[in-house]
């Protein structure tokens, strides 16, 4: 069996007290040795990304981040390998029919080439799936692409990806995390590891 794992499924094994699906991750997590797993260029990125964004709001400690770059070099995946010109624009053209952010279309894209599960906790990436007629597993976490504030002297702490849903008296925020910088050569789980706070 093909599985592609999105980003909203990785950041859930941070387990922060606010993440809603920890143990739906888990549990995703301990059955990835009966698939063959693949994950997009920009994977490494978003769960880098968002595990920043938990060390510098405070809700992740260092050794919580250690403990997740464990998890992270443990799983079995196989990064996408196609020339970039293979799945962009399909990538693109299916971020314009499902209103997805292209990142997000870029797993549908995968998923919808190799054949594979969608893992996923993002809601609109989930239906868009279930439209094209790809199997998804995992709950939707109600988590797609809103207004996002960061760092806003009205709404406090940082709104982060996946992980983070506060509410301000006036309304509910929550955020995907954009691409990040990473060193080259350096695994998601090295590069984690390396940002913990002292």
């Amino acid at each position: 069996m093909k599985l592609v794992l999105d980003a909203s499924v990785a950041l859930n094994w941070l387990s922060l007290p606010s993440q809603p699906f920890r143990e739906a991750a888990f549990r995703i997590l301990e059955g990835l040795d009966d698939y063959v797993t693949y994950v997009p260029t920009i994977w490494h990125l978003e769960v880098a990304h968002g595990a920043m964004r938990a060390e510098r709001s405070g809700m992740a400690t260092a050794s919580m981040l250690i403990k997740f770059s464990e998890i992270l070099s443990r799983v079995p995946f196989s990064e996408e390998q196609r020339p970039t010109q293979l799945w962009l624009a399909a990538s693109v053209s299916l971020a314009r029919k499902h209103s997805l952010t292209v990142y997000d279309a870029s797993y549908l894209e995968l998923a919808l080439a190799t054949g594979a599960t969608l893992a996923t906790f993002d809601q609109k990436l989930c239906a868009a799936a279930q439209t094209c007629g790809v199997s998804v597993l995992g709950p939707p976490s109600h988590l797609a692409e809103p207004l996002a504030q960061y760092g806003s002297p009205y709404f406090t702490p940082y709104f982060t990806p996946y992980f983070v849903r506060y509410a301000s008296t006036a309304s509910r925020f929550s955020a995907k995390a954009a691409s990040s910088c990473s060193k080259a050569r350096m695994s998601v789980s090295e590069a984690i590891a390396t940002t913990g706070m002292p």
